[in-house]
């Protein structure tokens, strides 16, 4: 990576390491040990450059979601293809359990950025093209409750998982 990145296409591949640093520096902590320092270190960057592209831990945690969004949105759509017309909700909403499933650091991140006080329209609108894809298959269905509860549903499951992983190991 360039020492300055002064083009845009060199900005864009600078934020790009970054984000990618924080995904896996993400992966392997949680929302009280997530540290910049490392992120930086892991980018090959200096922590005031994370702050250059990302003011904040927040923003850079938010985008660190949106991320994630956009890959579990995009396989659950590619998923749905296999659907042609109407499809039972319970065929859906497995569909949904089987691409949550794995995505540990997405489902740990989720609670967070539920009750941040940032969102993002990327996001509801990305949710809104996925939610619009499921009443097509099933129809009178709210898409986007049945989407969300559904994901809520699945990272509530997880958390409790996670916290009887937790106990188990401590004894």
């Amino acid at each position: 990576m360039k020492l300055l990145a002064r083009r845009d296409e060199d900005k864009a591949e600078r934020a790009g390491a970054i984000l990618n640093a924080a995904r896996i520096v993400w992966a392997r902590s949680s929302a009280f040990d997530f540290s910049v320092d490392e992120v930086a270190k892991l980018a090959g960057v200096v922590k005031g450059t994370v702050y250059l592209y990302f003011p904040s831990k927040e923003r850079l945690l938010l985008f660190v979601f949106e991320s994630y969004v956009e890959e579990f949105l995009d396989d659950v759509d590619g998923a749905m293809e296999k659907f042609r017309g109407r499809a039972p909700a319970d065929d859906i909403a497995e569909l949904l359990s089987k691409q949550l499933r794995g995505r540990d650091p997405f489902l740990k991140l989720l609670p967070l950025v539920a009750t941040a006080k940032e969102s993002s329209d990327f996001v509801r609108d990305r949710f809104a093209r996925t939610a619009s894809l499921i009443e097509a298959h099933v129809p009178k269905i709210d898409g986007l409750q049945f989407l969300l509860r559904n994901m809520a549903l699945f990272a509530g499951t997880a958390a409790l998982e996670a916290l009887f992983r937790r106990s188990e190991d401590e004894t």
